[in-house]
């Protein structure tokens, strides 16, 4: 089931994955779970993805394909600098899929401005994060929550100076294209 739902997220939705992150097993209650094969069995059926990124999780031997790249030696070769891209409000942030209870895949949009302003005012209203706090979050960086608080997070003054310079050349506001449906 699960390797027919991730082949339907990669050709549903225009999602025209072209790299895949997976690592090598996972471990859940004490049980090895075979992330990196059902990723290999997936691809076949995904013409547009060329890269498999894995990570090693517990160093076992594993299924491999032409395809992988070795996520550690990857991340080696890049620079610690990104230059950040000015981007409307709009633009595609990250497209996101689950199959829920189901066992179909079900894809949602979330677009910069939406998500990221939502992010940034629960993170400084509902969390009361102030200038020098420490935010623990424990949640896996795969589930929603662990991206929008770690990976996305900024301070209430952080944004409040972003939003006032960004605003003033366009709009930042406006409803997510998911919403719309």
């Amino acid at each position: 089931m699960v390797k027919n739902c991730l082949n339907s997220s990669f050709n549903s939705f225009g999602a025209e994955a072209k790299i895949i992150i997976t690592a090598d097993q996972g471990v859940r209650g004490g049980k090895l779970i075979e992330l990196k094969k059902t990723v290999v069995t997936a691809v076949e059926k995904c013409p547009t993805v060329k890269t498999i990124l894995v990570a090693k999780r517990t160093g076992n031997p594993v299924v491999s394909s032409p395809l992988d790249v070795d996520l550690d030696e990857a991340m080696v070769k890049e620079s610690g600098e990104c230059e950040p891209a000015v981007l409307d409000s709009e633009d595609l942030l990250f497209k996101l899929y689950t199959s829920g209870s189901t066992g179909n895949p079900k894809g949602i949009v979330h677009s910069q401005a939406g998500y990221l302003l939502y992010a940034s005012l629960t993170h400084s209203l509902v969390f009361d994060c102030k200038e020098g706090d420490i935010f623990g979050c424990v949640a896996d960086i795969g589930w929603i929550t662990g991206h929008s608080y770690v990976v996305y997070q900024r301070s209430h003054d952080s944004f409040v100076r972003e939003y006032a310079n960004i605003s003033q050349s366009r709009s930042i506001l406006g409803d997510c294209p998911a919403s719309k449906n």
